[in-house]
């Protein structure tokens, strides 16, 4: 089984669905926009129709931000209702999809899904699924172009040479960790030069405004003394 991933910022509340009904469909689609909420539907065998009420509802709320669809058997067609997902506004960041019976073709949609997409989510777990060789190529494409994205594939019938080759356009979480560090700290600097130019811009204007107050009593009080 792949080892889960560390959570990613601040843990989200838990909306569990282990037993899928038509009023827990109602109660996710009512969650409240600004929520931001981990579902877990983990070992619940879910029908493609259900997959899609589910999807549906998660579209709605927009307040889901991590998937948990492990050992649900959602399968390739259920990877055409996630699509819709992934190509949406960046919602959602995480989505663990290992032993869901997910082949070459269900990867195709949802990679392609996400090289179209304007914000990529951060991890996405494939493991124990039927992956194979096939899938090289895309996987090497979403590596290169979201290389802070975590991408688990073990358990899968990909050749461990091929993994290796793609290793070279990811990074180690400890790398990511880095870039999000030091990209922290360039925004930091940046608030700081734009507070210090602010009060620079105001320095001078009240400096301006003094020049003419000054000018202004010089003035009148010629106009006195003629």
């Amino acid at each position: 089984k792949v080892p889960r991933q560390k959570p990613v910022g601040k843990p989200h509340a838990q909306f569990s669905m282990n037993k899928f009904t038509d009023e827990k469909c109602k109660q996710l689609r009512e969650l409240a926009s600004g929520t931001r909420a981990k579902l877990s539907m983990k070992d619940e065998l879910l029908t493609e129709e259900k997959i899609g009420l589910v999807c549906d509802a998660i579209l709605q709320s927009k307040a889901i931000c991590e998937l948990d669809f492990e050992s649900s058997g959602i399968g390739d067609k259920g990877c055409e209702h996630i699509r819709r997902l992934v190509e949406g506004d960046g919602i959602i960041i995480s989505l663990d999809l290992q032993l869901c019976q997910i082949t070459d073709n269900g990867f195709k949609i949802l990679a392609e899904a996400l090289l179209r997409a304007s914000s990529p989510i951060r991890a996405l777990n494939l493991g124990q699924n039927g992956l194979t060789s096939q899938s090289t190529e895309l996987v090497a494409s979403l590596q290169r172009r979201y290389p802070l994205m975590m991408l688990l594939l073990k358990g899968n019938k990909i050749p461990e040479e091929d993994l290796q080759r793609i290793q070279q356009w990811s990074l180690t979480e400890k790398q990511v960790d880095n870039l999000i560090e030091h990209s922290c700290a360039r925004e930091k600097q940046r608030m700081e030069e734009e507070k210090l130019n602010q009060e620079n811009e105001d320095a001078n204007v009240l400096g301006g405004e003094e020049e003419v107050t000054q000018e202004t009593c010089a003035e009148m009080k010629t106009e006195m003394n003629v």
